[in-house]
């Protein structure tokens, strides 16, 4: 009886350890994958922050050349169009004068009464006049009236010639005169008017009745 009792207890105690050991080997295992699916949420959460194996996701957000190359595009159209504009200023600013730069008296055009007119001016642009008092090939506007009425003076002591930007159908000459060596056009002397501050501007004219622009039939 003895031995079939220790017999009973050994045999339960096999049974015991066997039904521990196979209770013990699922609870390893759900471990184990447990950690596997911890290490799979890891791998997922690196790729999300883009440390898997495309490299590092933010270096894609890096901005491209594009806009920098939009902005060039802009300033060099306003900057060809500033430039093209103040060409433009220019050319129209030179359409006054007319014929050879070089020339010593030019023409320009103005409005009188109406109608355009061609008068001469210097070199300058600024508008002629002449003195309707004025004796021919003599001049009595000499000293104060000489400062408000600057006479047209020949450059060069030797000047004998006048060229003109435009062929004129009246002779310009150099005399000698209280003034200088004048320049005259048919024997009337030229003058410009310290009033004037500006190419056209003709504020000189019809003053006292005896200041009028020189127009080429004159």
């Amino acid at each position: 009886m003895v031995s079939l009792k220790r017999f009973s207890l050994l045999l339960f105690g096999l049974l015991l350890t066997v039904f521990i050991a196979a209770c013990s080997n699922p609870m390893s295992s759900n471990t184990t994958t447990t950690g596997s699916t911890n290490n799979g949420s890891n791998t997922m959460a690196n790729n999300s922050n883009g440390n898997g194996s495309y490299g590092n996701s933010s270096g894609m957000a890096t901005p491209t050349m594009a806009p920098k190359n939009n902005n060039n595009m802009g300033n060099n159209n306003n900057n060809n169009m500033g430039n093209n504009n103040n060409n433009m200023g220019n050319n129209n600013g030179n359409m006054g004068m007319q014929g050879d730069s070089n020339a010593f008296i030019h023409t320009t055009k103005v409005m009188l009464n109406g109608k355009m007119i061609t008068v001469l001016t210097n070199a300058k642009g600024m508008i002629l006049y002449y003195k309707l008092n004025d004796p021919k090939n003599q001049t009595n506007c000499t000293m104060a009236c000489a400062m408000d009425w600057p006479p047209v003076l020949a450059t060069d002591m030797n000047m004998m010639t006048v060229s003109s930007s435009v062929p004129l159908p009246h002779k310009l000459t150099v005399l000698k005169t209280a003034n200088g060596n004048q320049i005259a056009y048919d024997g009337h002397f030229l003058y410009t008017y310290a009033g004037d501050m500006a190419p056209g501007q003709h504020q000189g004219r019809g003053i006292g009745g005896v200041w009028y622009l020189v127009s080429l039939a004159l």
